[in-house]
């Protein structure tokens, strides 16, 4: 089988996408790469000569999938949030015949809202060893400057922390290839002082200031997968990084990491003790999360070979089409949207993902990936302190009950192996149905992202329970996704059932 990889052009530099890359040419035969350029709009090879290639896996770059699906070419799309979180709805619906690879929950849940076919990677970096841990004697800063016109630079830690930070490490290389002058009124900081380096002539000065340092400073707003933050993690490096994704789906706040807003955060107090310990927390999840990451490699190559053996449709080649959606694309959302409508999509189909996926949407700002601990007490769902409400696809929750409001709903949980038997265990939950429903829910739940099990909902109001069966070797991290199919197809007119969630335990059979 051959397999053509398209990235973009900026990392044929910066070899971001390397790791994935490694993994695919373990197992698959033939990996040709391409990098496409946006401003210069270069040729791609596939589009202009015989068709040779099986498989189409298309990094970053998600706006070229349309070109390369109606083409009939079985395509993998791997979008990143910071570059496609705005995007507009119709730009998921248009990846409805791709396999899409989200490293990105809230993107993930974007996409699955849309109708696509994802799958959601949690990729962690291999982690120093425990007696390489930096020592907490000072606070000692890094940031590497990548953003400055979003505030992210020496006067927002200096505002923050103060004198708390003994020494900072600007790694000033921008995105935007100008250096900053450290110097200037607006980065110049008097509570601490500022070592730097750049790209070039000192490279390696940013990894051996790494070294040094036990504070990492996230150096965008959002990002994609967050490779510098993970590397920080890996070694042991407390990480401050403003909350969103993907930062808030590794940082739980002030459990392994601390989570800031720039524009309304003020100065916090930060001692080396708990510095330490938020430190020590997020290395030991990313111990735990490579592991995790090792074992699910494979379940990932399987989805991405699957695509294979999706249905696809052929149309014949339009020379103009590529130039004309990169045209669309560049020209803004709306631009883009009313592009996707005119020449993609159905007027039906649209009406149809929008009407399912508007719950949905309307509850990206909630949600969440961190992990709530489930001990022998169990969890509740509401405002107590162990509450796992407030996770994705669960509204109008109080102090004991969180309400499913979505056709897709999930949260996550960790245990803490209180259970030490070689029993079957099952997660069990605790629900009512509010409304008596003619129609016959069918509920598909999922573990790790794996289906585990399906149940009929009841018609008539009542208290029931879920039992989830749990499988063995399973990893102490659950993440749950419960989808509902309704049996009458009638998408438009569908009422959506009432569940109220109560509470989570963990039983032995």
């Amino acid at each position: 089988m051959k397999t053509l990889f398209i990235d973009h052009k900026v990392h044929a530099k910066t070899r971001s996408s390397d790791f994935f890359l490694a993994l695919l040419r373990q197992n698959f035969k033939t990996i040709d790469v391409e990098y496409f350029d946006i401003e210069s709009q270069n040729k791609i090879k596939a589009l202009n000569g015989p068709r040779v290639y099986d498989l189409i896996i298309i990094w970053q770059l998600d706006f070229l999938a349309p070109v390369f699906i109606s083409l009939g070419y079985p395509t993998v799309v791997i979008p990143m949030y910071d570059g496609s979180a705005n995007l507009p709805f119709e730009h998921w619906m248009a990846m409805n015949n791709a396999s899409v690879i989200c490293f990105s929950r809230t993107l993930h849940e974007r996409v699955t809202a849309a109708g696509c076919r994802s799958y959601l990677v949690k990729y962690f970096l291999q982690p120093c060893k425990e007696s390489q841990l930096p020592k907490f004697d000072s606070l000692r800063g890094i940031l590497w400057m990548r953003r400055p016109q979003d505030g992210l630079n020496p006067k927002l830690i200096d505002r923050l922390l103060g004198s708390q930070i003994t020494t900072l490490h600007v790694h000033n290389a921008p995105d935007d290839g100008n250096p900053r002058l450290l110097k200037d009124p607006v980065y110049l900081v008097k509570s601490f002082p500022v070592t730097e380096s750049r790209w070039g002539v000192t490279s390696n000065d940013y990894f051996l200031a790494l070294k040094r340092a036990n504070v990492f400073f996230s150096p965008r707003m959002s990002e994609g997968i967050g490779m510098s933050m993970l590397e920080a993690f890996a070694n042991g490096l407390l990480v401050i990084a403003n909350d969103d994704a993907v930062h808030n789906e590794y940082v739980a706040n002030w459990v392994n990491g601390i989570l800031i807003r720039p524009d309304i955060t003020n100065v916090f107090e930060l001692n080396i003790q708990e510095a330490k310990d938020l430190a020590y927390n997020g290395w030991f999840g990313s111990v735990n999360g490579y592991q995790e990451w090792l074992d699910t490699r494979m379940h990932l190559i399987e989805f991405i070979k699957d695509t294979m053996l999706m249905p696809m449709t052929t149309c014949k080649a339009n020379p103009h089409f590529m130039s004309a959606i990169l045209d669309a694309y560049s020209l803004g959302a709306d631009a883009y949207g009313h592009f996707l409508r005119e020449h993609i999509l159905s007027r039906h189909s649209i009406e149809h993902n929008q009407k399912i996926a508007l719950p949905l949407r309307s509850l990206f700002h909630k949600l969440s990936c961190n992990s709530s601990v489930l001990d022998a007490e169990g969890l509740f769902f509401g405002t107590s302190p162990k509450s796992v409400a407030n996770k994705f696809g669960f509204d109008k929750f109080d102090s004991f009950t969180a309400y499913l409001s979505s056709q897709m709903a999930g949260f996550s949980v960790t245990h803490n192996e209180f259970i030490k038997t070689d029993s079957e265990i099952v997660l069990s939950i605790f629900c009512q149905l509010e409304n008596d429903d003619d129609n016959n829910w069918l509920m598909l739940i999922y573990i790790n992202q794996t289906l585990i099990t399906q149940k009929m909902l009841p018609k008539k109001k009542c208290d029931f329970t879920i039992e989830i069966p749990v499988l063995k070797g399973a990893s102490s991290r659950l993440d749950v996704l419960f989808s509902f199919i309704p049996s009458q197809l009638d998408f438009i007119n569908i009422e959506l059932p009432i569940l109220k969630f109560f509470s989570v335990h963990l039983l032995e059979i």
